[in-house]
């Protein structure tokens, strides 16, 4: 189920200057693609090719599909929800509020949350959030919380849904992957999935690699 939830489909985004970067779908729920290219750019969407999607485990689940479908416009509220958020690396009042909406957000879930501070003067807290099930796997959910883009950005370049594309500073990298594991999370526990022994979602406050934090 979760491959078929995770990497049913798939999207290549590509800048002008043509480098192409990968980005799983939450199965139907986000067709709207999501661009991280810089305000001006233009960010073109093409499906990927069939031979880089890994071959589903079993056959779609259509009431799976169904549900995820559905969860197309909350989960692009959401997107708008951590967008509106100026997260650049460094800032501590960002950061701050980043935090406060995710910690929320899995604690509705029903998961038992930690922080733990970031090493070497880095700006924000690790957020840990575990669930647990009755399986005798674990899965990890990982992505950061901060972006590229200086305070003030979000004025000149707002939040905004054209057509089959979303725009808005760090909305692919990483606020909408952000956004899928939310909502992934919720359509799983929906479905009673508990088929993990522990899934353990890492929100990291940098790109860089922090140790500071550890999913167990």
């Amino acid at each position: 189920m979760i491959r078929s939830l995770l990497a049913s489909r798939s999207f290549f985004l590509t800048t002008q200057s043509s480098f192409p970067f990968r980005c799983g779908a939450l199965a139907a729920a986000a067709p709207v693609s999501a661009c991280a290219a810089p305000p001006t750019a233009k960010v073109d969407v093409q499906p990927a090719a069939a031979a880089a999607v890994p071959a589903p485990a079993a056959p779609a689940d259509a009431q799976l599909l169904a549900a995820a479908t559905a969860a197309q416009a909350p989960l692009l509220k959401t997107l708008e929800s951590l967008v509106n958020i100026e997260t650049g690396t460094g800032d501590a009042a960002g950061m701050a509020a980043m935090g406060q909406l995710l910690e929320a957000e899995l604690k509705a879930l029903g998961a038992t949350v930690t922080r733990h501070k970031a090493v070497d003067g880095r700006v924000g807290d690790n957020l840990v959030g575990r669930l647990r099930g009755t399986g005798g796997k674990r899965l990890l959910l990982l992505a950061h919380m901060d972006t590229v883009y200086e305070k003030g950005t979000l004025a000149k370049a707002p939040f905004r849904v054209e057509g089959n594309r979303a725009y808005g500073p760090g909305i692919a990298d990483d606020k909408a992957g952000i956004a899928v594991i939310l909502h992934a999370l919720k359509l799983l526990q929906a479905r009673g999935f508990r088929a993990m022994a522990k899934s353990s979602c890492c929100s990291t406050p940098t790109r860089r690699r922090d140790r500071s934090a550890r999913a167990t």
